[in-house]
């Protein structure tokens, strides 16, 4: 079964309150979605997945959820100190939610100096 994925990390003493709020955002959003959910405990990072429906397209559902529950999710993990983007970082996919939830004097400043710098 396709999914719609999330990657969020939040502190451990949120992770509770996290999977409240976001259920009950589901299931305002469509109570007929299903989730699939694990991670990685012990460092606050989820993968909360919503489930492509049956016969439902999944570019079509990606579509329809990114600014619409994804961001609610966002929204409910960044109102409880976490982060939109977990271990698997942020990537092209995500790199749009960088104006909502990075830092931006870093944005502006462009990516980080290289580590290493050639000296030839």
């Amino acid at each position: 079964m396709s999914r719609h994925e999330h990657y969020i990390s939040l502190p451990l003493s949120s992770i509770q309150r996290f999977l409240d709020l976001a259920g009950s955002q589901v299931r305002s959003y469509d109570a007929d979605l299903e989730l699939s959910i694990y991670g990685h405990v012990g460092d606050g990072n989820l993968h909360y997945n919503v489930l492509v429906p049956a016969g439902v397209d999944r570019l079509e559902f990606t579509k329809r959820v990114e600014d619409g529950l994804s961001l609610q999710l966002h929204d409910g993990a960044a109102a409880l100190g976490g982060t939109f983007s977990a271990e698997h970082g942020v990537g092209r996919f995500k790199k749009h939610l960088l104006e909502r939830y990075g830092d931006l004097g870093r944005i502006a400043a462009g990516s980080r100096p290289p580590l290493i710098r050639r000296t030839s």
